[in-house]
């Protein structure tokens, strides 16, 4: 991570993995199925995880994968569909609305937890920490709140 190189003057041990968020309407979802997620474990699929919600009143989708050279967005889609039917055979989906790609970092070695912990710990910094180490969301939004709590943004 550039950020954390430039900061603390050293490489993180571990890789980056090149991926991507699609994002879609879903036009037909007979059981309201809202607030959902579930992580895809899969050698054959790029999708790695699902997520349905609802905001301003209609129901959305977004799923993450992993992006190579070889990534192909209609089997992609056609992916995505067919892992939905083992949830609602009926729930139908627009044509994606957008495609992001992203670069995630896993976190595997506590010399990296050290080193983002340290970025974060910088007083002098105006920059917000991602709060990169912690899985959840809840603990991503709290630490992030308490983060601007402390640096007084």
């Amino acid at each position: 991570m550039p950020l954390i190189k430039i900061s603390n003057n050293r490489q993180l041990d571990n890789p980056f993995i090149n991926s991507f968020l699609m994002y879609f309407d879903v036009i037909k979802n007979p059981n309201k199925i809202n607030n959902y997620y579930t992580q895809v474990f899969s050698i054959k699929k790029k999708i790695t995880r699902i997520f349905i919600y609802k905001i301003s009143g209609k129901y959305r989708l977004t799923v993450e994968g992993i992006y190579d050279k070889d990534f192909n967005i209609k089997l992609c889609v056609e992916n995505i569909k067919s892992i939905l039917k083992y949830l609602d055979k009926e729930i139908q989906l627009s044509e994606h609305v957008g495609i992001k790609k992203i670069i995630k970092h896993n976190l595997y070695t506590k010399n990296d937890y050290n080193e983002f912990k340290k970025f974060e710990m910088k007083n002098d910094s105006k920059i917000i920490s991602g709060s990169w180490y912690d899985y959840s969301r809840e603990k991503k939004i709290s630490s992030i709140i308490d983060h601007l709590n402390k640096q007084k943004l």
